[in-house]
């Protein structure tokens, strides 16, 4: 199906339409950082220990990674348009719903629902962008998309942590009439004929998008539960990991005997899309497992309140917005392979100076490193983004779209579960290490406790302080590891661009058939 490209631009409203498509980007990401720092107060008010609240972050998660080849099935059933108006409309729902609710069960339901319409929204507005677009144009709409998707990570914190203040409830209220706003921009922007609809098939493979859910659900929830429950010496655990297993595994046998399945592992084990899809995905979910983890610390170890553990991510986002704009004029001018190196060593040498950390650490310094953070990741992600969506037909691009992010939401969701055990065991080591070389009658120890008893005063008291300062302590050596170990993967993960080329035609072209 083709239309006239003068036709559509004479038919399309553009500044309104690209607030209503990328603005509904940010709020999908917004939400994947702004609870962050919420889910103490969360916790607290519904009642349920911090572990189990952390399941707000992690359902969001799952949802959002399995929703995406869900975006790019869906867009050729409904259409671009009808797809990306009612993932809104079901995002804002959903929104409310979390921010009327008192109850635990229905405020996960309501972030699982999010999570799915955020995918939807997120690879719906690309592709709606992109198609207005000739393939050698491409990058600009998908730098607009990116300003967006960008900034969230350095606003959502610090944003989710002055209105926990507040009431963690409007975390979610505030979102409901800014996405009702965007409905209305693009219903009134762009006619129904302008974007094409793709109804190539009606199709839906119900039974690979059931097992994927449920391969991946339980592998994910092994994986934030294994810490809590000691791992493989518990029976869910191994439950758990046996689902998982056998899942993904008929998933796998499913998709090759299937002719549209749900996730194509022959797309995805293309070249260049596994490669770039292994180092997009790598270099970001050290990125976003760092802010987890350094806000846990900032909060435990420091004592820095929810804002003020935002602010210190904060700066990141302040020079995404200038570089994203100003990148895609010269992003041509070197090879793709290039940009995306020199992304991943600025990651690495920020996590370099991360490894420096300890319990006098100032608030400049970690913002500084979080800015430096802020260069490298418009540079990475479009050089990526760009190796992918380049020349793609527009008929391909929404369903290669969803099925990138999808690839690149697994390593990212199981990455963060990976980090935050791997920092509880590294803690636990520096703790025991301490605690083996700290004697209560010997000269360290009670040279501590006349340091803080001159604060405290004499008794029980210093005691518990000087304990305190003890696992803060072993919380810092933990995190600093690390930041040595990310530091480390990042120059790795460069080593990945001599598998595969920019210049050749690629299998990506010819294993879809949708």
């Amino acid at each position: 199906m083709t239309v006239d490209r003068t036709v559509q631009m004479a038919h399309v409203n553009y500044v309104p339409l690209l607030i209503g498509l990328c603005v509904p980007v940010f709020l999908a990401a917004f939400h994947s950082y702004s609870v962050s720092t919420a889910i103490t107060a969360i916790s607290g008010e519904i009642g349920v220990r911090r572990e189990i609240g952390i399941w707000l972050l992690t359902s969001y998660s799952i949802a959002h990674t399995i929703g995406f080849p869900l975006a790019g099935r869906l867009s050729y059933m409904l259409g671009l348009r009808h797809l990306f108006l009612l993932s809104v409309f079901v995002f804002a729902l959903a929104s409310l719903l979390a921010g009327l609710t008192n109850s635990w069960n229905m405020l996960l339901l309501a972030r699982v629902i999010q999570g799915f319409s955020g995918a939807c929204v997120s690879g719906a507005s690309l592709a709606i962008m992109t198609e207005q677009f000739s393939p050698e144009k491409r990058i600009t709409p998908v730098a607009l998309w990116g300003l967006f998707t960008y900034v969230s990570p350095g606003i959502g914190p610090p944003i989710g942590g002055f209105l926990s203040n507040v009431h963690w409830h409007w975390i979610f209220l505030s979102t409901v009439p800014i996405a009702m706003m965007c409905f209305f921009l693009v219903l009134f922007s762009i006619e129904r004929s302008v974007v094409l609809e793709h109804r190539k098939s009606k199709t839906f493979d119900w039974v690979g998008a059931s097992i994927l859910a449920l391969g991946l659900g339980s592998l994910q929830i092994a994986m934030d539960r294994g810490q809590i429950d000691d791992w493989f010496r518990s029976k869910r655990i191994i439950f758990l990991c046996t689902v998982a297993a056998v899942m993904l595994t008929a998933l796998f046998i499913w998709d090759l005997y299937h002719s549209r399945p749900y996730v194509n592992f022959k797309l995805i084990s293309s070249d260049p899309f596994l490669y770039v899809s292994i180092m997009a995905g790598g270099g970001m979910a050290l990125i976003f497992s760092s802010f987890a983890i350094e806000a846990d610390w900032l909060q435990s170890a420091l004592g820095y309140p929810p804002v003020s553990a935002g602010l210190v991510i904060g700066p990141l986002g302040i020079f995404p917005p200038i570089l994203v704009l100003l990148f895609r004029y010269v992003i041509h001018k070197l090879d793709l392979r290039i940009w995306t190196v020199m992304g991943l060593l600025i990651f690495a040498i920020s996590f370099f100076l991360l490894s420096k950390i300890n319990l006098y650490s100032s608030f400049a310094y970690l913002c500084w490193v979080r800015v430096l953070q802020g260069i490298g990741i418009p540079i990475f992600t479009m050089a990526s983004s760009a190796i992918i969506y380049a020349q793609l037909p527009e008929v391909k691009l929404p369903y290669v779209a969803s099925m990138y992010s999808f690839s690149r939401g697994v390593i990212i969701s199981l990455t963060q579960s990976l980090v935050q055990t791997l920092w509880i065991h590294r803690t636990a080591f520096y703790q025991t290490r301490m605690a083996e070389r700290s004697d209560p009658s010997g000269i360290l120890m009670q040279s501590l406790l006349q340091e803080v008893e001159h604060v405290t005063g004499p008794g029980h008291q210093a005691v518990a302080v000087a304990n305190d300062l003890v696992v803060a302590q072993a919380q810092t050596l933990g995190l600093a590891d690390i930041y040595y170990l990310f530091a480390w993967v990042c120059v790795g993960l460069t080593f990945l661009v001599f598998f595969y080329n920019t210049r050749k035609k690629t299998a990506t072209h010819t294993v879809l058939n949708y």
